[in-house]
């Protein structure tokens, strides 16, 4: 008696039948969480990217101001003259200074964010941007839309505002 205890306190660890029983759960699990961990994933892109670009427009402001010179944000093209598709590639912040153009700074965008913007925006010295109307740029996914749009307005004073689109219509924007 003694020594069949014995022998069950020396065999440790887990059976074939155990083992796989563990992997098949895992798997199981595995497979309901994917879908709704890249929708997450896609979702935070959206909000990267708003959030840089918010950054840059930010930056782009203050060094106007800062330099007392017009200061450019546009998007990164191959070619000029640049479109508003452009964007996808990145974007740029630039001035001109004694003849030559300065790049402030340059990032780039991550893939699949769906953008809709202008051509590019320029601040003037005082802080402002250099047109009338109010400029918006929007960012969604083409492959969930469930992911809310995010949008960046910025009004003639130059300040810009970042929004979450909270009614899921596109067309209006963000409201």
């Amino acid at each position: 008696m003694l020594r069949a205890i014995a022998d069950r306190k020396a065999q440790k660890g887990f059976t074939i039948i155990e083992l796989m029983l563990v992997v098949v759960i895992v798997g199981i699990l595995a497979s309901i969480a994917a879908p709704s961990m890249r929708e997450m994933l896609i979702r935070q892109r959206v909000r990267t990217v708003s959030s840089d670009l918010y950054a840059s427009l930010t930056l782009t402001r203050s060094e106007a101001i800062k330099r007392n010179a017009t200061v450019t944000l546009g998007p990164v093209c191959a070619s000029p003259p640049c479109a508003a598709t452009d964007w996808v590639n990145g974007w740029t912040v630039t001035t001109v200074s004694g003849g030559s153009t300065i790049t402030i700074e340059t990032k780039d965008a991550p893939a699949s964010v769906v953008w809709s913007a202008p051509v590019s925006i320029v601040f003037g010295a005082s802080g402002r941007t250099t047109g009338t109307s109010n400029v918006e740029f929007r960012f969604s996914s083409s492959e969930y839309p469930n992911v809310p749009m995010r949008c960046i307005a910025i009004s003639p004073s130059g300040r810009p505002n970042i929004r979450t689109d909270s009614d899921s219509n596109g067309a209006n924007g963000c409201t």
